[in-house]
């Protein structure tokens, strides 16, 4: 009987402990965290809390039988109490999980950081094989689609086959601007609308994103997706057409569900392209309707609040999932569009009947920075958001593109929604630092994040009327505008972190005349390497300046011992018209000379179809407007880039002699740099070279078929200077100009613009020429010209340049 009591104290004994390991294996495996249940069907949900005081706000599950296969779970405790910094919440917190999330049975270790402790903590969960679905998920799936059972997503390929593009035309439904378009075949007018990015376009474009794009085995797939301004464009748009370049066997064109659109694009589009020959191609028409169809298999969607910087981000992150995104009160966002699918919620979002988020990204910011965390990026994207709302004529929505671009190269879009430089720069620089990224691409218009400012400390410059610079076309121009001195903003200002003027980042700006320019520019940019191969055909234009011509033609010279077809045509003529078809099939146009807002050479309407080129204009001005609504002209760099240039090098201002672009060249084409690298190691901070800006993707690597044999120098062996900068002491005791010493003339005086001698007495002259004291005392060059105008100075001599208000 003793025995018996003994056996049974110890059974008691022994059940109590082996009660408080199964209940402590349950509910308290690891300090600070708990799981429950630890085992659930795949299909069941369990719980996860956190009793910490400081821990990440990332959790990482990893299955223990292939730690290969991770998931993390970002914590809603961003812009709330229990948040310390980006990474860091506090006190206790509980999240219920689907099983759905990991997808997969077998054995997971769910890891948090214990930031008080400096130690890694777990806890343990098992997901078995008897499915048990939750009561909200009754509907059946659709019969289209096979679900994955691991929640793996995959294209339905043979719909990508015959390299097709994909053309998006879908105008808004109450759309009542119309054009009229003579048909060159038929000669017959017709009335067709115009295609607007707006306030509702861009719930219609996005999803298309991860149609096009998407990364699959590591790699990124991607196909041309862009914006034509109008319907025949899709065929022939502007002076530069992309489909002809890229040459496809299939144009899907994506339209809207309306009748109307669709007669309109069926009618048009299959007439064009079958009476082209260049241009026929297989034209097949998709609704949006027709959007799921392209995925064999979907297990997982991205469901995104109706909010357009959080869909404008989301878009992204569902192509690096290879996954639809479903837009908030759009045309997918019903129930059976989730039922049995993983579904990643971002923004205040709660799927259809009842159906729960998997995972959760409840702000901008931590949807930012779980692609951070997948992409480990190295670059970004600046937007202003207000594009697509803003109707002001002539704004360029530009925002929406930036969604292309982003998912193609796997970069970060920081949207930011201001027009003030400053707050653009502060709220930047943040994100700068917190990400610390090597580039930064701007793909906004001019008057939405500008480019330029005359608000910026630029020393002397800001009270100069009269200079020895490139001033020609201020002396006929009326827009006084052209008489100020503007910093650009991209490279000296958002690139700049550390306050020297000069760029830490690797910048460069995506803009256009219309949307279809910006997204003609990234389908080009993206798909550079596989475009019509290169002509290596280079041009290099000069005049006015004698010095230029000899440094013009130095370029030339390199280029061509390279390998290059190139060509120098210079002169000393001022200002000299080019022909335009200088300008024609040329891999690289360098253009130094005098320029205007919309002349460089030639005026902007005369130039031709650009075959890729690079677009490098030492000129003043040509970067200086998008578009003047008062004269109603374009200007020359926006030209440029709708003709197909893949690059432009500019100043957005007035500029002087000594604008160098030397070393952006050798960076390009002796070192094989990105566009961006080669501005950023090339700019010079000086007061006097701060006007440059970089039309064009940074990233972008021309990758030339020859590269330069030896280093473009400052010095040339014929003694010129290919930077025109005053230097050396040719001439004892004085600067000569730009470094050519047969400058001193043999009377003592100045061949450039200097100090010379008493050939006016107590005056300086222009050229060191002493002819060019006029008899009435006045000047014939740019310098103090004496009492014409009392205590100012006047403009190449011309006393009736003082015009009867005082001014200039």
């Amino acid at each position: 009987m003793l025995n018996l009591k003994i056996k049974f104290k110890i059974s008691l004994l022994v059940g109590f402990f082996l009660c408080l390991f199964i209940f402590n294996s349950i509910f308290l495996h690891a300090e600070g965290i708990s799981i429950g249940p630890s085992k659930v069907g795949l299909g069941d949900f369990f719980n996860i809390s956190i009793d910490l005081s400081s821990y990440s706000k990332y959790l990482y599950i990893v299955q223990d039988e292939n730690p290969s296969l991770q998931n993390t779970l970002s914590l809603d405790c961003l812009n709330q109490s229990n948040q310390t910094s980006y990474f860091v919440c506090k006190d206790k917190y509980s999240i219920t999980v689907s099983s759905l999330l990991l997808g997969q049975i077998g054995n997971y270790t769910i890891w948090v950081y214990d930031y008080k402790n400096f130690k890694w903590i777990n806890a343990k969960l098992e997901i078995v094989s008897n499915v048990n679905m939750s009561d909200n998920s009754t509907s059946t799936p659709d019969d289209t689609f096979d679900i994955s059972p691991n929640f793996v997503n995959k294209k339905r390929m043979d719909l990508y086959k015959d390299k097709p593009i994909f053309v998006s035309v879908i105008p808004y439904p109450d759309n009542k601007d119309y054009y009229y378009y003579i048909d060159p075949y038929d000669k017959k007018e017709y009335l067709l609308p115009f295609i607007r990015v707006n306030s509702y376009y861009w719930k219609q474009f996005l999803p298309f994103v991860s149609l096009t794009n998407w990364e699959e085995d590591g790699k990124m797939i991607s196909y041309p997706l862009f914006t034509p301004q109008n319907y025949l464009d899709v065929l022939y748009e502007g002076k530069y057409n992309f489909i002809s370049d890229y040459n496809p066997k299939k144009i899907v064109i994506i339209e809207s569900n309306s009748s109307l659109d669709n007669n309109l694009m069926g009618y048009e589009l299959e007439r064009y392209s079958y009476k082209d020959e260049k241009l026929r191609a297989n034209i097949k028409k998709i609704s949006i309707s027709d959007y799921l169809f392209y995925w064999e298999k979907i297990g997982t969607v991205v469901y995104v609040q109706e909010d357009y910087p959080l869909a404008l981000v989301a878009s992204t992150y569902a192509s690096l999932l290879n996954a639809p995104l479903i837009i908030e009160n759009q045309e997918f966002d019903v129930p059976s569009t989730f039922v049995n699918r993983r579904i990643i919620c971002v923004g205040d979002v709660s799927p259809s009947d009842g159906a729960i988020c998997n995972e959760s990204y409840p702000s901008l910011e931590s949807l930012q920075d779980k692609i951070f965390q997948m992409t480990e990026t190295d670059k970004i994207i600046l937007v202003n958001p207000s594009d697509v709302f803003n109707s002001s004529y002539g704004v360029v929505s530009a925002s929406l593109y930036s969604s292309i671009l982003a998912a193609a190269k796997k970069e970060l879009i920081l949207p930011i929604n201001s027009s003030n430089p400053e707050e653009i720069r502060n709220t930047l620089k943040q994100k700068i630092l917190y990400y610390n990224p090597k580039y930064l691409t701007i793909i906004a218009d001019f008057n939405l994040i500008p480019h330029r400012s005359s608000d910026y400390n630029l020393g002397f410059l800001e009270s100069i009327v009269s200079s020895v610079t490139d001033l020609y076309y201020q002396s006929f121009s009326t827009n006084p505008d052209f008489k100020t001195f503007y910093l650009s903003l991209d490279q000296g200002y958002y690139g700049d972190i550390d306050g020297d003027k000069a760029p830490d980042l690797f910048v460069g700006r995506i803009n256009g005349l219309k949307e279809r320019d910006v997204s003609n520019y990234i389908v080009r940019d993206l798909f550079y390497d596989s475009l019509h191969p290169k002509s290596n055909n280079m041009k290099f234009l000069a005049s006015s300046f004698y010095v230029l011509s000899v440094i013009t033609e130095g370029f030339s010279q390199m280029f061509k011992e390279a390998g290059y077809n190139a060509v120098a045509n210079t002169t000393s003529q001022e200002a000299a018209e080019f022909n335009p078809s200088e300008w024609e099939n040329q891999d690289l146009i360098y253009y130094a000379d005098h320029g205007a807002p919309r002349w460089a050479g030639i005026y902007s309407n005369f130039l031709p179809p650009l075959n890729k080129s690079l677009v490098v204009v030492a000129a003043c001005d040509t970067a200086s407007l998008q578009f003047d609504p008062v004269y109603l002209y374009d200007s020359f760099w926006a030209r440029a880039i709708s003709n197909g240039a893949i690059g432009y090098l500019g100043a957005v201002s007035t500029t002087f002699l000594s604008t160098d672009y030397t070393y952006f060249l050798d960076d390009i084409y002796r070192n094989n740099k990105s566009l961006g690298e080669a501005i950023q190691s090339s700019f010079n901070p000086s007061v006097l070279n701060l006007m440059t800006i970089l039309i064009g993707d940074p990233t972008l690597h021309i990758n030339p078929p020859f590269l330069i044999k030896r280093e473009i120098k400052n010095c040339l062996p014929t003694g010129w200077w290919v930077s025109p900068v005053f230097s050396s002491l040719c001439c004892s005791g004085k600067t000569n100009w730009l470094g050519v010493c047969s400058s001193c003339l043999s009377d003592g005086t100045w061949a450039g613009v200097a100090n010379a001698g008493s050939c006016c007495s107590g005056k300086t002259n222009w050229l060191g020429v002493c002819s060019s004291c006029l008899s009435d005392g006045t000047w014939s060059g740019v310098a103090n010209a004496g009492s014409c105008c009392s205590g100012k100075t006047n403009w190449l001599g011309v006393c009736s340049s003082c015009l009867s208000d005082g001014t200039w």
